[in-house]
């Protein structure tokens, strides 16, 4: 498990991003533009919340 001070630097070395996070005030705003402008181009990124 990690700490989600660890996900930007997570994201860019990924080649499939799966969100699982129901919508909560907890949850609101964790993968928001800032973190998307670091993945992959080629990323698959699947949201199933």
């Amino acid at each position: 498990m990690h700490s989600l001070s660890l996900l930007p630097r997570l994201v860019a070395d990924v080649d499939v991003i799966v969100l699982c996070t129901p919508l909560t005030a907890a949850a609101r705003g964790i993968f928001d533009a800032a973190l998307l402008s670091r993945v992959k181009d080629s990323v698959l990124l699947v949201n199933v919340s």
